[in-house]
């Protein structure tokens, strides 16, 4: 496994094995062979079912990105894919192996970055790249990510010294130092600015159109939204939705989202005509409407005009607008899997209300 991961005393000794020559044999595989199979995984935690009987495949090259609320089960589902974890039932092949049994073969070209980081609190910048390296046969040069990750200037500085962003830097940078075939980056970019955010997304692009493959965890909806092939979101352990994000709005009609304060104010009258309304949120104070079609954004705000409503914003409607909805909306828990033939019996668009 790479040094960025955690190991434990009762670690399985490397032997060779039918299963290290399916993880050869599935490495030289196609570029359609899946390098992560999840199949009906389940972890629980005592009473606490952290994940609940879950199915994805990540396939070579992918940017496949994991989100979901606090607890929604993406850091143990990462575990259970690095070995760390093992589960109560269902089965994860990475690179054509099980991770739990093949970790120290698999791992030599697997990089892994966990959410905490953890390197001795004296060790210097340089001083710990270098340290990695010698793990690899063929690592990139220490000097290159330095450059790479804009870490130059603190080269002789102490980890512990280092900003919470530099440090999440440097973690990314280490996962990545074995040249791996898979990355498996955990919230990689949490605690960065939005330059050095985007700086490490360049990097990431780059080395994804050069054939890795990416799977990590964010709660940036922009960047899931932006920078994924595929994006999977769970809650409760459960998935509720996936697939390539634009397609992931589309299939579910949302369209475009008009947004209006209402300040308490009742309205009286029914949006059932609006043609295209496909959901409708609302609050105390406010009102989300989504919809497609030319004639949605018309006709809705005739509705809102002769309400006495002169201000509301519209905009396309976007990955975090579904994610708000398949995690929040009572409509959305009562149809585990949402698609765009989920309508309420009357036809009318779901309504919610808080």
């Amino acid at each position: 496994m790479s040094p960025n991961t955690k190991s434990t005393a009762s670690d399985p000794p490397p032997t060779p094995s039918s299963a290290t020559e399916a993880a050869q044999s599935a490495q030289d595989s196609s570029t359609d062979e899946p390098v992560i199979i999840v199949e009906s995984l389940a972890k629980s935690f005592g009473e606490v079912d952290a994940i609940r009987s879950i199915d994805f495949e990540v396939l070579r090259g992918q940017v496949f990105c994991l989100v979901g609320p606090n607890g929604a089960g993406k850091t143990t589902t990462i575990n259970c894919i690095t070995g760390l974890e093992t589960p109560d039932t269902g089965t994860v092949r990475v690179l054509g192996a099980p991770p739990a049994v093949e970790r120290s073969h698999l791992f030599e070209t697997v990089g892994v970055q966990f959410q905490e980081n953890s390197l001795y609190p004296r060790i210097t910048v340089s001083e710990a790249l270098h340290h990695f390296a010698r793990f690899y046969e063929d690592p990139l040069s220490p000097d290159a990510l330095l450059n790479m990750f804009a870490l130059e200037h603190r080269r002789g500085s102490a980890y512990k010294s280092l900003s919470g962003g530099e440090k999440r830097k440097l973690c990314v940078a280490l996962a990545l130092i074995g040249q791996p075939k898979l990355a498996i980056l955990d919230e990689p970019t949490s605690g960065l600015d939005p330059h050095a955010r985007q700086a490490l997304w360049e990097i990431l692009q780059r080395l994804s159109s050069e054939g890795l493959t990416i799977l990590l965890t964010t709660h940036n909806l922009q960047e899931a939204e932006e920078e994924s092939d595929v994006v999977c979101m769970l809650d409760k352990g459960t998935i509720l939705a996936t697939g390539q994000p634009a397609q992931l709005v589309a299939d579910h009609e949302l369209g475009t989202r008009v947004a209006v304060e209402t300040n308490g104010h009742v309205v009286t009258r029914s949006f059932d005509e609006v043609p295209g309304l496909s959901l409708v949120e609302q609050t105390d104070r406010s009102l989300r409407l989504y919809g497609t079609g030319s004639a949605f954004v018309p006709a809705l705000t005739d509705v809102l005009e002769a309400e006495g409503f002169r201000k509301y914003s519209v905009r396309p409607a976007g990955l975090e607008d579904l994610y708000l909805i398949v995690t929040g909306n009572p409509y959305a828990k009562n149809h585990t899997r949402m698609t765009s033939s989920s309508t309420d019996s009357d036809n009318s668009p779901p309504h919610r209300q808080e």
